[in-house]
């Protein structure tokens, strides 16, 4: 995500959370063996990595101007309680509220309702419909679902609205599709939190 919207020219954050601390350290990292990177295009192997040398040949870590796009953090999606957040423009929860019982997911749902913006994605994996159960979300596509709360929903006049959706999911002028994502230049903002 953060590579396309990078290319993209948006000056984005992403949060990239996770409950394992294991896997965030793993990520934060940014070091990967070079061959799970190397069906990439060459382009963006220049663009946002740098080969290892040496010692390290045969590795490959992420450019600096794209790890400093990430901030990672533990998270755990049924917590009481979540750390305070910025509102999201995006939230990509793939894959992970399929393991919770709808109570959960019910319980969940409602929590993102409170740290997205009006019009904000939400992008679930393609085994999970759960927020088709919420009346504060529009399907726009087979994985994507719009926030739109309803008037009633709660006071969000303090938040600007996610200015980037229109029926193809553009964001500004980064195109989301979940599950494959593309951009095209220009520029913009974007907050996205990471479920999986």
């Amino acid at each position: 995500i953060a590579m396309t919207l990078r290319e993209a020219g948006c000056d984005a954050q992403v949060l990239a959370s996770d409950i394992d601390t294991d896997a965030l350290q793993t990520a934060s990292s940014g070091v990967y063996e070079a061959e799970r990177i190397a069906d990439l295009p060459q382009q963006k192997l220049r663009a946002h990595f740098l080969r290892g040398t040496g010692a390290n040949e045969g590795w490959v870590t992420i450019r600096p101007e794209l790890r400093g796009m990430v901030k990672f953090t533990q998270l755990n999606l049924q917590s009481s309680q979540w750390t305070a957040m910025d509102a999201f423009d995006a939230v990509f929860c793939r894959n992970v509220a399929i393991y919770f019982d709808r109570e959960a997911q019910k319980k969940l749902l409602e929590r993102f309702t409170h740290v997205l913006r009006p019009g904000a994605l939400l992008a679930v994996g393609h085994a999970e419909s759960f927020p088709a159960t919420h009346t504060s979300f529009r399907g726009c596509g087979r994985t994507a679902y719009e926030f739109q709360p309803p008037d009633s929903h709660r006071s969000m006049e303090h938040l600007a609205p996610a200015r980037y959706f229109d029926r193809e999911l553009r964001v500004d002028s980064v195109k989301i599709l979940p599950g494959q994502y593309h951009a095209m230049g220009g520029e913009g903002s974007i907050s996205t939190l990471l479920g999986s």
